[in-house]
């Protein structure tokens, strides 16, 4: 049996196995007696223990940060005083904060994880052991003057909880992830933003993405909340994203993207148009493998308008042209007062998409009986080129109607969808998406046993449903403006649980017989593909192989051809990449995390 060693050469640099990161700090709160006891101390090894009677992270261990550290934090509630900021004005740059461990753990990978909502399903932010930074409150006689977390300049955070929140401001409640910034397998939940002064917007009420990544999360209970007698906007309760900030003059690459995540229980209320219960976009934003369910767009008590998109693109009077993307998306009983989904913005694509169960009323909600009763508006810029956007393939709903204001591209065949039944109506035409277990109410929860319901529905596919195999695996749209669009040459491989996609893609966020790790495309194959002490191996291969790495972004990192059966390439990445190896037997792919 061979094995190769082989330097990695990226953008003409070459690489070697070294330790990428400045120091680790180890962090714990003064009553855990046993986190990190394991860590030998020297100058590469720091162990911060929070003074007794101190639960807060950001006065006790943020400032002690340095630019490249890596930081494991140990479970337990962190109470913090103020925003945790990650960035270069701090002399925090390239920082990575992970969570979720017992404090026993030698890596990463060793951090447990369980069914914690009981849905049947191990989702990528369910750690057994939960790290919790915790904000002021989570009501209005308990509000607080920050946000939670300011990061950016390559700065990431995995692992945690970030939670009970009630900023009284303008900016998001759970905080902004700009620039570089990623967040990864992280909850954010009851984060609240109430704006109390007249004709101010509020710039998301979870989270703010500007440029920014996040991947494999879950946003639960956020809020927009406007209660001036004259606000402003609401744009979004649970996410604002922005694939490239409105700063960024001159050519600008959109980065910001929101994957494998769930965004549930939801509101945007009050003010002059409160919309994007959910998700407010624009500028290029990327929405991929997604679970958008039981959120709300409502007026409320001092609403001047009717809530409306609980996904919603920005609209009139938008000069950008990125194209904004929305792939393999589950949107379902999702409640507004008028358009539950807006799919609005100068340019918008829709690929592979489930819209089920949305309405314009639901459970404490009434239903408006106007023209504006309609689950989807399509439109787009006027100067945008009738015909092109937005562009919709595969793609399945039920509606009372769709509103179409702009030449929406009609060469796709839908599936019509039966709409679920509610109390007091009757089910309608369609096919059955026969979902796992789906909730039994449109709208957001309103008991204990509603966020139960919520919590627990798993929007997996049932074998025999017809939305198996009925997607695209690669995007067609030929339109004008796609040259700004970046057009990938297939559509991701990976569902919402980093399982590989077979065959036809099915539409929605969980592909029906997906398989861990390695896809096959041929025939069956001894490969593996594994990362072991910052080195990635592939074990078994078959004559000669083509070697590919991607970022999630899919930008191309690597790329070479092997000729020998098991391969270890070091590596100096950090993060989670794609990799796909080919040879004589097909195309494996495999997210991989260093």
């Amino acid at each position: 049996m061979r094995t190769k060693l082989i330097t990695l050469v990226l953008a003409g640099m070459t690489f070697i196995a070294t330790d990428s990161f400045a120091r680790k700090v180890y962090v714990k709160l003064g009553t855990d007696t046993q986190a990190w006891s394991n860590v030998v101390e020297d100058n590469d090894n720091v162990v911060i223990t929070l003074p007794s009677g101190s639960s807060d992270f950001v006065l006790n261990v943020i400032d002690q940060l340095q630019e490249g550290d890596e930081v494991w934090v140990a479970k337990g509630v962190y109470e913090n005083s103020a925003t945790m900021i990650l960035n270069a004005d701090n002399n925090r740059t390239d920082v990575t904060l992970y969570g979720g461990f017992i404090g026993t753990e030698t890596s990463i990978e060793q951090r447990a994880k369980s069914d914690v909502d009981g849905n049947g399903i191990v989702e990528p932010w369910e750690f057994t052991n939960v790290t919790n930074f915790k904000g002021k409150g989570s009501a209005d006689d308990a509000s607080s003057t920050f946000v939670m977390l300011s990061m950016q300049s390559g700065t990431t955070v995995d692992g945690v909880t970030i939670s009970d929140n009630y900023y009284t401001g303008q900016t998001a409640s759970g905080g902004s992830i700009g620039g570089s910034g990623t967040v990864r397998n992280t909850i954010f939940r009851n984060l609240v933003t109430e704006n109390k002064t007249d004709g101010k917007n509020i710039t998301g009420g979870g989270i703010y993405i500007s440029g920014g990544h996040v991947d494999g999360c879950l946003i639960e209970s956020c809020a927009a909340i406007q209660t001036a007698n004259n606000g402003g906007q609401n744009q979004g309760g649970g996410v604002l994203i922005y694939g490239v900030s409105d700063n960024n003059c001159g050519i600008r690459t959109p980065s910001g993207y929101l994957k494998n995540s769930i965004i549930r229980n939801c509101k945007s209320e009050g003010g002059s148009k409160p919309m994007g219960a959910a998700i407010f976009y624009k500028n290029g934003a990327i929405v991929e493998n997604c679970v958008i369910a039981n959120n709300a767009s409502t007026r409320g008590a001092n609403g001047t308008k009717d809530g409306q998109g609980v996904i919603q693109g920005h609209t009139k009077g938008d000069a950008t042209y990125e194209v904004n993307r929305f792939i393999n998306c589950t949107i379902v009983n999702n409640v507004a007062d008028i358009y539950t989904i807006f799919f609005e913005a100068a340019c918008t694509e829709v690929y592979n998409c489930i819209c089920w169960g949305n309405t314009t009323g639901g459970k404490d909600y009434p239903t408006q009986d106007s023209d504006y009763n309609n689950n989807i508006r399509w439109a787009a810029e006027s100067n945008v080129k009738s015909g092109t956007y937005p562009y919709v393939e595969s793609f399945a709903y039920n509606s009372a109607g769709i509103y179409n204001i702009a030449s929406v591209q009609n060469t796709y065949s839908p599936i019509l969808l039966s709409f679920p039944l509610v109390e007091g109506t009757s089910e309608t035409e369609g096919e059955n998406p026969e979902f796992v277990n789906p909730t039994i109410y449109p709208g957001l929860a309103i008991t204990d046993e509603d966020m139960d319901n919520i919590r627990k529905a798993n929007w997996s596919l049932k074998e025999g449903s017809p939305l198996i195999n009925a997607g695209v695996n690669t995007p067609n749209n030929m339109g004008e403006f796609v040259a700004n669009a970046t057009l990938p040459t297939s559509l991701p491989e990976m569902d919402l649980l980093g399982k590989v996609r077979v065959g036809n893609f099915d539409l929605g966020a969980y592909e029906f017989g997906a398989v861990s790790g390695i896809r096959k495309s041929t025939i069956d194959t001894t490969c593996r593909i594994f990362s072991n002490e910052g080195a990635l191996q592939i074990l078994g291969l078959n004559d000669v192989a083509i070697v590919q790495i991607y970022a999630l972004d899919g930008a191309l990192v690597y790329n070479a051809t092997i000729d020998t059966e098991n391969v270890v390439l070091p590596m100096s990445l950090k993060g989670c990449y794609v990799v796909k190896v080919q040879d004589v037997n097909g195309v494996y792919g495999q997210k991989v995390i260093f």
